[in-house]
């Protein structure tokens, strides 16, 4: 995917204070006479409050397991399938979901979603506050596959999607439905796909780069 914006084409005015764009004709006295800039003045404690005020706002200063509980994740498995992960942080536990239950034995699911059992806690313990971090041992997180009650995709293809609606519809407090099933994944596909374009405006590279561009790629 790329981003990029064309380059104005617009020529560039000189302001009423230039004859041109390299002699200024009139300079704005931006420090009074008699009075230098003090590298050393007290700072201004309104706009230390204002700073303080947008840091508390930001993602980095979230409580993992108390103010955030779960985290989901699309993980690419044997190079050509996506499973859903549902990571339960106050439980240390994963929830998978298959689209293809038979595509990988749950040896291989278990093998490829391991890191993230590891990871997950040595994450949670670094960034957590220091006096915290005993809340968030080393221990690996367990993980379990659901087998019951997960729509799968028969003609296969379409793993992907059915992947990001089991994502959607869990976050939503939406349960699996009869209405993500092959027979609809079409009109699935088309609707997410139209959604993302629209609201992230990423035209990327034009068409005709490739030669068999189409809603499948």
């Amino acid at each position: 995917m790329v981003l990029a914006r064309v380059k104005s084409e617009r020529l560039k005015k000189p302001t009423p204070s230039q004859v041109s764009p390299f002699i200024v004709q009139k300079v704005k006295v931006i420090i009074p006479k008699g009075k230098g800039y003090d590298l050393f003045e007290p700072v201004d404690r309104q706009k230390v409050k204002l700073l303080d005020d947008w840091l508390a706002l930001q993602p980095s200063n979230k409580m993992w397991g108390i103010e955030v509980d779960d985290i989901y994740n699309p993980l690419h498995i044997k190079g050509n399938h996506w499973v859903a992960l549902w990571i339960l942080i106050p439980k240390r536990h994963i929830v998978i979901w298959d689209s293809i239950l038979n595509y990988a034995f749950d040896e291989e699911i278990s093998k490829l979603v391991e890191p993230i059992s590891v990871i997950m806690p040595y994450f949670l313990h670094e960034t957590c506050l220091a006096e915290d971090r005993w809340k968030y041992p080393y221990d690996p997180y367990t993980h379990e596959r659901i087998k019951v009650g997960v729509p799968q995709n028969v003609q296969s293809g379409d793993c992907g999607v059915y992947t990001m609606k089991y994502i959607e519809c869990h976050a939503l407090g939406h349960p699996f439905t009869s209405t993500l099933c092959d027979a609809n994944i079409v009109a699935i596909r088309e609707k997410l796909v139209a959604e993302i374009f629209e609201e992230t405006s990423i035209r990327g590279l034009e068409f005709n780069t490739y030669n068999s561009f189409d809603l499948y790629d």
